[in-house]
């Protein structure tokens, strides 16, 4: 039975909304039944990740990847922003381009048959950026006396950071 706080070793099959990964558990995983589904953020198609369940549905879980295991060809090797994992603003950016844009094209296509009901439609292909990186230009701000937490920060429960006093 799984449940939160477990750490499961999970083959990515499939890709969702929001940059997750999709594993399905087999009979032999400690499993739910096969075909339960585990939600993976920052998991792509051809992964082996080593992932934390951080919650638990009748039908569904989602995971925290805590290493990949073995990359997808798919994932993209030079990321060029200092700031990917932190900011939110390129959840993908460690997904090769040409990747980016089929997952897109996909998705579109999946929203217009199940949103939509459409059966039969021609959707033009997704258009390519010229500019890959530092293109966004929406920005949100939220202001503090406290100082910006990091990632890593974050991940680190037991640092005692001045400022928490």
């Amino acid at each position: 039975m799984i449940k939160a706080n477990d750490i499961l070793e999970l083959d990515i099959t499939a890709y969702a909304f929001e940059g997750k990964g999709i594993a399905k558990l087999t009979d032999s995983d400690e499993a739910e039944g096969a075909g339960f589904v585990v939600f993976a953020d920052h998991a792509y198609p051809g992964d082996r990740v080593k992932a934390k369940i951080v919650k638990k549905k009748k039908n569904y879980a989602e995971a925290k990847v805590i290493e990949v295991l073995s990359p997808s060809p798919k994932r993209e090797e030079t990321i060029k922003c200092r700031y990917f994992g932190v900011c939110g603003g390129c959840k993908q950016l460690d997904l090769r381009y040409s990747e980016q844009l089929f997952y897109k094209q996909q998705q579109v296509e999946e929203i217009f048959r199940t949103i939509g009901g459409f059966t039969e439609f021609n959707i033009e292909p997704i258009l390519a950026s010229e500019n890959k990186i530092f293109y966004r230009n929406k920005m949100e701000f939220t202001f503090s006396n406290r100082r910006w937490r990091t990632q890593a920060d974050l991940e680190n429960r037991d640092l005692v950071i001045e400022d928490d006093l």
